[in-house]
């Protein structure tokens, strides 16, 4: 198990109607239970994001957005790194039944050590929402950047998924959903397992249906199933799991 606590205050100028500007700052803390995950990946993260928009129609706008940022690991100071990022960014109500929060740009990840790895590539993330109906959403959710690492001594992995999600109430107390997606992890160094030299890869499939009913304003219940698999060319890191979770919510 772990703890993330975020702190982020941000602020937006309109220079006219159409063209406001961004300054945000976020600061993130994550700790791990597990001291022998923690002492890898116990970290503070900051983020300095500066943006101006272009609202291109009434609710939505095109942004472009520069990222400074600097991750100082608790233990593992050898793996503090800077993070440099541009990107374009499409948000708000694009049309009365889709909307996004999806950007794509390039990052550069550059060690404080020269002994560790740096990355530089083509990254993005967020999602569209699309609502055909007043009872139905489908979101297209992606993403593709780095992810910090536990694995042998690779500081961080590549990440590159998708997920599509459809909610839909079939009746007026009862909400059915149903999720795919998948991906792909590359990991930054090559590393050698029970004889096995390589870099390591990992593709996942994630499938799952869920239902909720709810018997008050203020109390529902659900039933959800879960499959997930993990293909690795380490055959020690492969799976396949089926999970069934039961849940009741109050909510005051």
């Amino acid at each position: 198990m772990s703890s993330t606590n975020i702190l982020k205050p941000e602020g937006e100028f309109r220079l006219t109607s159409r063209f406001p500007t961004g300054l945000s700052y976020t600061w993130t803390w994550v700790k791990f239970d597990d001291p022998s995950i923690g002492d890898l990946i116990d970290r503070n993260e900051h983020l300095v994001r500066g943006s101006v928009y272009w609202k291109f129609v009434p609710k939505a706008d095109l942004g472009l957005t520069f990222d400074y940022g600097r991750t100082f690991f608790t233990t593992s100071t050898d793996r503090n790194y800077t993070l440099y990022g541009v990107d374009l960014g499409l948000r708000g109500d694009l049309t009365a039944k889709l909307s996004s929060s999806f950007r794509v740009g390039y990052l550069w990840r550059v060690a404080d050590q020269s002994d560790q790895p740096g990355w530089n590539g083509f990254a993005f993330g967020g999602d569209f929402t699309y609502r055909p109906t007043e009872r139905t959403t489908i979101v297209l959710a992606a993403a593709r950047i780095p992810q910090e690492s536990t694995f042998e001594t690779t500081p961080f992995y590549i990440t590159t998924n998708g997920t599509l999600t459809v909610q839909h109430q079939l009746l007026p107390k009862l909400n059915v959903g149903a999720n795919v997606g998948g991906g792909l992890n590359d990991y930054s160094t090559k590393q050698t397992v029970d004889g096995v030299t390589d870099w390591r890869r990992d593709t996942f499939l994630v499938a799952g249906a869920q239902v909720e009913y709810t018997i008050q304003p203020w109390l529902r219940v659900g039933l959800e199933y879960l499959f997930t698999s993990r293909y690795s060319n380490f055959d020690q890191f492969s799976y396949v799991d089926n999970k069934i979770t039961g849940r009741v919510t109050l909510q005051f």
